[in-house]
């Protein structure tokens, strides 16, 4: 009877555990925790630079199953934003897509880097609407944020 070369071998060993093992679906437990408030801003320098803007929203757990009118309730109204580049202050502006004119919503599309029409929820932000800040380079910018009792 021919012998396998010793390579062979090696390799039917390393096979082995994926030929006989089986997986066990993991879902950890997780203890309810109370939503966080998530604070997302950008400010872009460059050849095209952008006001700053930022998306307030509220945390949810990792393993939630969740849909799209969900997804909406998720955004913070009514704070109190805020960004100085250390000589000026603009306060943000809440705006919702809802809010915003067919051209408006095109212009906000090609900002944020997607279609308008696949837009499936009222996304809302708060915006410089001034342009009175836009982002340079080497600026170091600071962000408040007062929601729900935090700040």
């Amino acid at each position: 009877m021919p012998r396998m070369p010793l390579k062979m071998h090696h390799l039917l060993f390393a096979l082995l555990p994926a030929l006989v093992g089986c997986e066990e679906e993991f879902l950890p437990e997780i203890p309810d925790a109370e939503p966080q408030l998530v604070v997302e801003g950008y400010i872009e320098a460059g050849e095209r630079p952008s006001p700053p803007y930022v998306l307030l929203t509220r945390s949810i757990p990792f393993f939630t199953d969740i849909d799209f009118e969900e997804l909406g309730d998720l955004f913070v109204h009514g704070a109190e934003v805020r960004v100085s580049d250390g000589e000026r202050e603009v306060q943000l502006q809440e705006i919702c897509w809802s809010e915003l004119p067919p051209a408006l919503q095109k212009e906000a599309a090609r900002l944020f880097g997607f279609q308008p029409d696949s837009l499936r929820i009222d996304f809302c932000a708060y915006v410089d609407l001034s342009f009175s800040m836009l982002g340079e380079i080497g600026k170091t910018y600071h962000l408040s944020v007062r929601a729900e009792g935090h700040t």
